[in-house]
């Protein structure tokens, strides 16, 4: 009877001391308790490489991109700048052009009002030589007029002087001593003399006056020719 009802007990004892020594390794077990961060660090690096491969990539990728896109973006950034430098240089120039621009109008607005005031003088110019030219025809045609009488007049006092001459060149009729001194002869000899002296005179003041009249009409027409 005892040992039929021992050998159950031992097989009923065996696992429980089994599972006490095992909680008790593992609760005395330094591996069991101390964690290596190393270890633990690297495999939570695989584990992530492991578990994201494809975000690793596109990581990587971008990174390349992005180192060779840099000297590209670069690049174009020095051409911006250049370009600014350029458009700020050609805006300096326009402002520069565009101040010109307004000094030359000023200008070209003072240039045609003295070209119109040079305009209404010449007008004025051309009225008071319109003018003038009237005048001096005027003038011309009564020189003329002038002229022409005082030649009819300087052939009437020649024909007139030439008649006068004439009567006192007629040699006069032999007569009898006794009328050599009648009155009547005497007085007709002082006429004669009377007469031809003053148309004489006249006839010089009429050749002076020719002369002026023509010395006027050369300077009038002369000036008309100007």
């Amino acid at each position: 009877m005892v040992s039929s009802s021992s050998a159950p007990l031992r097989k009923n004892t065996a696992p429980i001391n089994s599972a006490a020594s095992a909680r008790s390794s593992a609760t005395n077990s330094p591996t069991m308790n101390a964690v290596n961060p190393t270890t633990s660090t690297s495999t939570a690096a695989k584990r992530l490489s492991n578990m994201n491969p494809s975000r690793s990539n596109s990581l990587n990728n971008s990174s390349e991109n992005w180192n060779a896109s840099a000297p590209r973006w670069r690049s174009k950034a020095d051409e911006l700048a250049t370009t600014i430098d350029r458009m700020e240089a050609e805006l300096a120039e326009a402002q520069e052009i565009k101040t010109h621009f307004e000094r030359i109008s000023k200008e070209l607005e003072k240039l045609k009002i003295v070209h119109k005031e040079l305009e209404r003088t010449q007008f004025n110019q051309v009225d008071e030589f319109e003018a003038s030219k009237a005048a001096w025809a005027e003038e011309e045609a009564n020189l003329r007029a002038q002229l022409f009488t005082s030649n009819s007049q300087l052939a009437a006092l020649q024909k007139q002087s030439a008649e006068t001459e004439q009567a006192d060149s007629i040699p006069s009729q032999p007569t009898s001593p006794e009328k050599i001194d009648e009155p009547s002869t005497i007085q007709t000899g002082l006429d004669v003399e009377q007469r031809s002296g003053p148309l004489k005179a006249e006839l010089e003041a009429l050749k002076a006056q020719h002369a002026a009249n023509q010395t006027s009409l050369e300077h009038a027409l002369a000036a008309a020719e100007l």
